[in-house]
């Protein structure tokens, strides 16, 4: 998805809240690639300003393996009570 059209000019600390949904089959595509575009007016040669990459995949379980524990722990205090 590129979103060149709604780039914001004159703006040192542009904030981009953006929501996307997107459909990824794990393990196959679990790599999210972002990259923050410096927007050239005179001709279509943008500069990279930053990127970083994001393993859905890992993100996903390491929630998982979270709550999982922090539902252990619920139960145990509900059955010390």
């Amino acid at each position: 998805m590129i979103d060149r059209d709604l780039s914001m000019a004159n703006n040192l600390n542009p904030q981009f809240f953006r929501v996307c949904e997107l459909d990824a089959q794990f393990p196959e595509e679990s790599q999210l690639e972002i990259k923050i575009m410096d927007k050239s007016y005179a001709t279509y040669a943008d500069s990279l300003i930053g990127s970083t990459t994001i393993d859905l995949e890992n993100r996903l379980f390491s929630n998982l393996l979270y709550m999982n524990i922090h539902s252990l722990e619920l139960e145990k205090k509900a059955l010390a009570k």
